[in-house]
C-alpha cells in the first residue's frame, strides 16, 4: 500500500478514491452506454422502420444496465464525499492555480443535477439488480420522468468531463512534483 498522501496533498494514483470511482465504476458505465449508442447508430443507419426484436432487446438491456450503473457512480460520488476529497487537494502549484478549485465547482454542479432524480435512479437500480415480483421499480422511473434518458445522458456527460479534468489536473500535478510514474494512464489496480 502506498502512503496515502505521499506529498501532503494528492494520494498515490492507486489509493485515490476518485480515480477508483472512475476506473472501476464510471468506465464500466461508459462502456455500456457506448454499446447502446452503437446499436442506436446502426439502427438509424439501416433506416428501417421495424427493429428486430433481438436488437431491441439488446438495446433495452444495455440501457437498463447503463442507468443502473450510473446510479452506482452517483452513489460513489456521494460516499467518498468528493468536496472533502477535493478540499485536501492543492489549490496552487508553484504559486499558480492548480485546477482543483474548478473541479470542485464542477462536482457541486454535478450534485445539483443528480439530486433531482437520485432516489428514482436508486430504486431503478435496485429493481435491476434485485429480483422483483412486479415491474414497478423498473417502470416508475420512466412513468414519472418522460425526459429521464436525456437527463441521464447529460449527467453522464458531466461525469465524463469531471473525470477527464480531474485526471488532467492530477497528471500535471504529478509531473510537476516528480511523480511521473503516476502522471498518465489509469490506476494500476485496473489489471485484468
Amino acid at each position: 500500500m502506498h502512503k496515502e498522501f505521499s506529498d501532503g496533498f494528492l494520494p498515490h494514483i492507486d489509493d485515490d478514491p476518485i480515480m477508483r470511482l472512475y476506473a472501476h465504476y464510471f468506465l464500466h458505465s461508459e462502456f455500456i452506454l457506448e454499446c447502446a449508442k452503437d446499436i442506436e447508430r446502426k439502427t438509424r443507419k439501416n433506416k428501417t422502420s421495424k427493429v428486430k426484436s433481438d436488437t431491441a432487446c439488446k438495446y433495452s438491456s444495455l440501457m437498463t444496465q447503463w442507468l443502473a450503473t450510473l446510479y452506482v457512480v452517483v452513489d460513489g460520488f456521494d460516499e467518498i464525499k468528493i468536496e472533502e476529497e477535493l478540499f485536501m487537494r492543492p489549490k496552487t502549484i508553484n504559486g499558480k492555480p492548480s485546477g482543483f478549485q474548478e473541479i470542485t465547482d464542477k462536482s457541486n454542479y454535478i450534485k445539483s443535477i443528480y439530486c433531482i432524480h437520485k432516489d428514482d435512479l436508486r430504486i431503478f437500480r435496485n429493481g435491476v439488480f434485485h429480483f422483483q415480483k412486479n415491474s414497478s421499480k423498473l417502470t416508475q422511473l420512466f412513468d414519472a420522468n418522460r425526459g429521464i434518458i436525456l437527463w441521464a445522458e447529460d449527467l453522464h456527460a458531466q461525469f465524463r468531463d469531471f473525470f477527464s479534468e480531474y485526471r488532467i489536473v492530477c497528471s500535471v500535478y504529478c509531473a510537476i512534483n516528480g511523480r511521473r510514474e503516476e502522471a498518465w494512464g489509469p490506476p494500476r489496480y485496473v489489471e485484468w
